[in-house]
């Protein structure tokens, strides 16, 4: 059978080897265990072993470890990392990302370009891993990630993975259908950093609520370091509803 690498990268790092495709693996990490009582919410990118560092992780044995089951059945899980994982994986490495709902539908996206959009001055960023603030910033996606894996600052991430969110302003505050727990403090933490022109980024929450999260997600997600990044658009509402409509009714209620 044929090892496959994923990452789950959403509130935590690892690297797990499986035998699964995609599609069977997100459905099994979300719901097809019985230590869970409930489906969760994940996320996970589809590595290419033989673009990654050699090295980096102790995969030289794992056609031993990474075996069928004695009656046949595919291996669903085998862990090969739990720390440092992000960092150590090039970007070239990241095939596809898959969003999984709390019942187990998959929906993949493929990296391209990155695009910031529109020009704006204001955004709202959740952090995936290996960190997950919420973050407020002035910086179109790009910058952001230029800005938080920079080396020459005293505080960077040597990778970072994150969304972009909606920000959707009716005068001084934000729109009713966004469904953020705090509306007023993101408000009052854009609103400070417009005053403070040298402030790039403010920390809104360092627990977010990711209650409906798929329904925030605006542009879509992005994978960078100070060299680059890859971007993995977010389909359009109407492509959701149309194309999608199984995974996007059940990523409303995730």
């Amino acid at each position: 059978m044929q090892i496959h690498l994923y990452m789950p990268c959403f509130r935590g790092e690892a690297l797990v080897a499986s035998h699964l495709e995609p599609e069977a693996f997100g459905h099994y990490m979300a719901t097809g265990t019985r230590k869970l009582t409930r489906g969760v919410l994940l996320m996970f990118f589809e590595i290419d072993r033989e673009k990654l560092k050699p090295g980096a992780f102790h995969l030289h044995d794992i056609e031993q470890r990474c075996v069928p089951h004695a009656d046949g059945a595919p291996k669903r899980s085998k862990y090969v990392s739990i720390y440092r994982v992000l960092e150590n994986i090039e970007l070239a490495a990241i095939r596809r990302l898959h969003l999984v709902t709390i019942d187990g539908r998959v929906l993949s996206l493929d990296a391209s370009t990155p695009d910031d959009g529109p020009a704006c001055t204001e955004f709202l960023y959740q952090e995936l891993a290996p960190i997950d603030p919420l973050i407020a910033s002035t910086l179109a996606p790009s910058a952001f990630t230029r800005y938080m894996t920079d080396p020459d600052l005293p505080q960077h991430l040597p990778r970072l993975f994150f969304a972009d969110l909606l920000l959707d302003r009716e005068g001084d505050r934000l729109a009713g259908h966004l469904p953020y727990e705090d509306p007023a403090h993101i408000v009052s933490c854009l609103d400070e950093m417009a005053a403070q022109k040298s402030k790039p980024t403010k920390t809104v929450t360092r627990t977010p609520n990711i209650h409906a999260f798929y329904r925030t997600v605006g542009r879509g997600f992005y994978a960078g370091d100070s060299t680059g990044a890859l971007f993995f658009r977010f389909p359009t509402r109407r492509v959701l509803e149309t194309e999608h409509a199984h995974w996007w009714r059940s990523a409303q209620t995730s």
